[in-house]
């Protein structure tokens, strides 16, 4: 019995796939991203990096120990903008933390420099009560009225 260790990422294009085996080997296989159903691309890379090692896929998923997923889907999908439209709810007082943000400039010293349009509008983009402290405890438990209503 091998052991493996599996790591894959689907991407725009391709599906990448890295298989480390008890041994330190690894292999490597890549295949068509599927986006009408992302798992036939992972399911293509792994019988082709299985195929590689004379195994069955199935063989090499029962002698897997562990198996990393990762994607630049979403990435490059709010990089190009094909996002549906949505909006966001924020602490009350941080309302144009998107617009006010340092990222996303090239130089983010540069006060003269313009921002890159918020990836969600002013006007969907609303407050709440609520505070959560930087050490992750609730300082101001969350309005839930508030969040209804802003909501609608």
């Amino acid at each position: 019995m091998m052991l493996w260790r599996i790591s894959v990422d689907i991407g725009g294009t391709f599906t990448d796939l890295v298989a480390i085996d008890e041994n330190n080997r690894m292999r490597v296989s890549k295949s068509p991203t599927t986006p009408q159903e992302y798992s036939e691309g992972i399911e293509n890379c792994l019988n082709l990096m299985a195929n590689k090692a004379r195994r069955d896929a199935h063989q090499v998923l029962r002698e897997c120990t562990n198996f990393t997923h990762g994607s630049t889907i979403i990435t490059n999908a709010v990089i190009e903008r094909k996002v549906s439209k949505v909006g966001l709810l924020v602490t009350r007082g941080f309302r144009d933390i998107l617009t006010l943000r340092e990222g996303g400039k090239e130089d983010c010293y540069n006060l003269c420099e313009h921002y890159p349009q918020a990836l969600v509008p002013r006007y969907l983009t609303l407050p709440v009560t609520e505070r959560i402290n930087s050490d992750g405890k609730i300082e101001i438990p969350l309005d839930e009225d508030d969040a209804v209503n802003a909501l609608k």
